[in-house]
C-alpha cells in the first residue's frame, strides 16, 4: 500500500512540476536552456533565484508569458488569444495560490519528519494533508488545460499536446480518431 502512495505522489509531483515549469514559465524555449526533456537539468538553487521560476513569478508576466508561447506554438489568432488571456486571468492565480498551499504542506511534513521523536499519527496526518493539496493542484491545472484546449482546433491540439511534459519530444501524437461517420474496420481475431 505504502508503495502505491508513493507512486501516486510521484506521478502527481511530476505533472505538476512538469506542468507548472514548462508550460507555465517558458523555460527550455531557447537553444542552450537547461531543460530536462532537452537532456539539460533545471537549475539550481532556492525557488525565485533562477528566472522563470514559476513559484516566485508575478502572475501578470507568467500569464504574458505562456500567452506568448502558446501564440508561437499553436499560432492563435487574435479571438483565441483574448479567449485564453481571460481563462488564464482565472486560472493562474487559483494555480499560483494552490502551489503555495502545497508548499507549506511539504514544509509541514519535512518539519514533522526531522523532528527528534517521530510522530507516526502526525505524520499521517501531515502526509495526508500534502496528498489532498496536490491532488487539488494537479485538479486546477488539468482543468486549466483542458479550458485552455476547448480554445483550439484539432491541429493546435496535437502541436499543444508536444509541449506537454508526458509526451516525449521524438514520439509521434496519437493517432487521429476517424473522421465522422467512418467506422474502423472490424476486428479480427480468435
Amino acid at each position: 500500500m505504502k508503495r502505491g502512495w508513493f507512486l501516486l505522489l510521484a506521478l502527481s509531483l511530476g505533472l505538476n512540476a512538469g506542468l507548472l515549469y514548462v508550460n507555465l514559465s517558458g523555460r527550455g524555449d531557447q537553444p542552450g536552456d537547461a531543460h530536462p526533456r532537452a537532456g539539460g537539468r533545471p537549475p539550481h538553487g532556492p525557488p525565485g533565484d533562477h528566472p522563470g521560476d514559476a513559484r516566485q513569478m508575478d502572475p501578470a508576466r507568467l500569464m504574458e508569458d505562456h500567452l506568448r508561447r502558446m501564440t508561437e506554438i499553436v499560432g492563435l489568432d487574435e479571438t483565441q488569444q483574448a479567449s485564453v488571456r481571460t481563462l488564464l486571468e482565472e486560472s493562474v492565480p487559483r494555480v499560483m495560490e494552490q502551489r503555495r498551499v502545497v508548499e507549506a504542506a511539504r514544509q509541514n511534513l519535512a518539519e514533522i519528519f526531522a523532528l527528534e521523536d517521530l510522530d507516526a499519527a502526525a505524520y499521517r496526518a501531515a502526509t495526508r494533508e500534502m496528498f489532498r493539496a496536490q491532488s487539488r493542484l494537479d485538479s486546477l491545472v488539468s482543468e486549466a488545460i483542458l479550458l485552455e484546449a476547448s480554445v483550439l482546433d484539432h491541429q493546435q491540439r496535437e502541436l499543444y499536446l508536444r509541449t506537454m511534459p508526458w509526451h516525449p519530444p521524438n514520439r509521434p501524437p496519437p493517432p487521429r480518431p476517424p473522421a465522422r461517420g467512418h467506422q474502423p474496420p472490424p476486428r479480427r481475431g480468435p
